[in-house]
């Protein structure tokens, strides 16, 4: 005699009268058919299924770009959980028409599966038609996927931008071959001690450097206003690289007026002024810095605020890249010295404070034991990505150390 077990049960199912969606509950058992005088474990699998995501027109249009592993290690049930999660993705995560997914599939090989598509009802086809496409491939070029999914998305960005500027110029569109905002610029606003304050501006055409036009306004300490049509606003010196952006600004500037009898070295208060905006391409320097000079051939000093724009393009994804790992290398050198000093030593193992804790520790062997082979690894270059994580390091232990010496 056999009794029949319940294969496939739905409880809490939504009915006619509920006011919201409810989740489902499914239990399967593992056989049709049980024993009846036999006592057996009972395996069953029980499923909740939550409603359909609501449609939320208010929130603003996604862009995803799922970037897939199929080398050769991702078979069997890795490769099935991936393109389980992904249809989950395209089917149960509440992705809109409004939204776009695109996917990148990479071994040895780099390809686009999926171009960025709008998440309507034909889009979702095609998404799950590319996902079900993938397969497992060669050995791994994981460098290649991610940098072709950022490149899909930096493509996008940039679009959206020129559609943008398009919509706000009143779909006006810059010359054949012109960028929107062909210039760049240095700006300094300065405040002498002896009640002088001095505007100056310079326009440079980024492609070649040339001065484009100079703007020069001095108002003096009974608000009496000059203008003076020549002049010079020039970096010198020491330059920092951001760790952020990867673009490299100065630190310092020379402001000329000869018909004013008039120079000033302009120098930042702190590095790291720089700041990342949507509209700034991607980022510009502008903060605080220090004055000293002559003022009509009179010694002065004060405060200034400098603000730099537009220089130092970087459009391709791969110039961001090599950006990346020349500034590893420079940090990891700086870092970890080839001849470390005694103050270098002392700020790796203690401080000023515990200085006592290097007594005894011959550089040259701290050198050779722990130097050394992060500099043969760092040095060797390639796949400099992946070393962010190296300068995200140094560059902390760098501000944290500086910490109390800031110049502010």
């Amino acid at each position: 005699m056999t009794t029949t077990a319940a294969t496939s049960q739905p409880m809490c199912l939504p009915t006619a009268a509920a006011a919201k969606p409810v989740c489902a509950l499914k239990c399967e058992a593992e056989q049709t058919a049980y024993a009846s005088a036999a006592e057996a474990n009972l395996l069953a699998v029980a499923s909740l299924q939550a409603p359909s995501a609501p449609v939320d027109a208010a929130r603003a249009p996604l862009e995803l770009v799922a970037v897939l592993d199929r080398s050769g290690s991702m078979s069997g049930q890795k490769m099935t959980l991936m393109k389980q999660t992904l249809n989950l993705l395209v089917t149960r995560s509440g992705l809109q028409a409004q939204d776009k997914l695109g996917i990148v599939v990479f071994d040895d090989k780099v390809q686009i599966a999926l171009p960025l598509t709008s998440m309507d009802e034909a889009g979702r086809r095609a998404a799950k038609l590319a996902i079900d496409a993938v397969c497992v491939g060669g050995t791994t070029n994981l460098s290649g996927g991610l940098m072709q999914g950022l490149q899909m998305l930096c493509q996008s960005d940039e679009a959206a931008r020129e559609q943008a500027d398009d919509a706000a110029d009143g779909g006006a569109k810059p010359e054949d071959g012109k960028d929107a905002m062909d210039y760049a610029w240095n700006w300094a606003a300065v405040q002498l001690d002896n009640g002088v304050d001095i505007t100056a501006a310079v326009l440079v055409d980024p492609k070649d450097q040339s001065i484009m036009e100079t703007r020069t306004v001095v108002v003096g300490a009974k608000s009496e206003r000059e203008q003076y049509a020549r002049m010079s606003l020039e970096p010198v010196g020491e330059q920092w690289t951001s760790c952020r952006t990867f673009r490299t600004y100065p630190l310092a500037w020379i402001l000329k007026i000869p018909e004013a009898n008039t120079e000033l070295e302009i120098t930042a208060c702190v590095d790291d002024q720089e700041f990342m905006m949507l509209i700034a391409k991607p980022a510009f320097w502008e903060g605080r810095c220090d004055v000293r000079g002559t003022y009509k051939g009179q010694e002065v000093a004060g405060l200034c605020y400098i603000e730099r724009n537009g220089f130092d393009e970087m459009p391709q994804l791969m110039d961001f890249f090599k950006a990346v790992g020349k500034t590893v290398r420079k940090s990891v050198r700086h870092m970890y010295p080839d001849q470390p000093t005694k103050a270098q030593v002392r700020d790796l193992i203690a401080n000023e404070d515990t200085e006592y804790y290097c007594q005894g520790v011959p550089p040259e062997i701290l050198a050779k034991t722990l130097m050394e082979p992060v500099r043969v690894i760092a040095d060797r270059g390639g796949k400099s990505w992946r070393s962010y994580g190296a300068l995200a390091c140094c560059n902390g232990s760098e501000i944290g150390r500086a910490s109390c010496r800031e110049r502010v």
